[in-house]
């Protein structure tokens, strides 16, 4: 035990209390300070983890769409005749859940405010990309990784998102 917690209790419980408060500020423990507060707000480690993985299933989304800018890909002829998905194979049905997936997402990520909009999409590139640094010039990576919470928290509470997390 150290010497200076022998002495009067007064000062000793001075000296605790600003350890704590020098230990408080450091960029660790402020990270796992806002873990800890998103995870009693309700969502569990899984439920976490299947949100960061819908995001990436919406970046990959958004990233691959392309606008139709030539020639209609159907002929007249064709235009009313109704798709079947008897044909369909799993790929064509794990696209078509993927994009249900998506969309949702997107008309979420819509709802936000711009700040946690670029939080999100940042983080999903950086993850795609394999990037270890995060940088953002309109935020400091505390106000970074605070929008990407408050961002991730916003979309797990609304309805359209809980219906999809069952």
């Amino acid at each position: 035990m150290e010497r200076w917690r022998m002495r009067d209790p007064a000062l000793v419980y001075e000296r605790i209390e600003a350890q704590d408060r020098r230990r408080s500020g450091t960029k660790q423990h402020k990270a796992k300070a806002g873990l800890k507060a998103l995870f009693e707000d309700g969502m569990t480690e899984d439920q976490s983890a299947k949100l960061e993985e819908y995001f990436m299933i919406w970046y990959d989304y958004e990233r691959a769409y392309r606008p139709h800018l030539g020639a209609p890909r159907i002929s007249t002829y064709c235009k009313g005749a109704p798709a079947s998905e008897v044909h369909d194979d799993r790929d064509e049905a794990e696209y078509r859940y993927e994009r249900m997936i998506a969309e949702t997402v997107s008309a979420c990520m819509d709802e936000l405010p711009w700040q946690q909009r670029s939080a999100i999409t940042i983080r999903c590139h950086a993850r795609a990309t394999g990037a270890s640094v995060i940088r953002n010039p309109r935020m400091t990576i505390e106000e970074h990784q605070q929008q990407y919470q408050a961002g991730k928290m916003a979309i797990f509470g609304m309805p359209r998102m809980r219906e999809l997390m069952r």
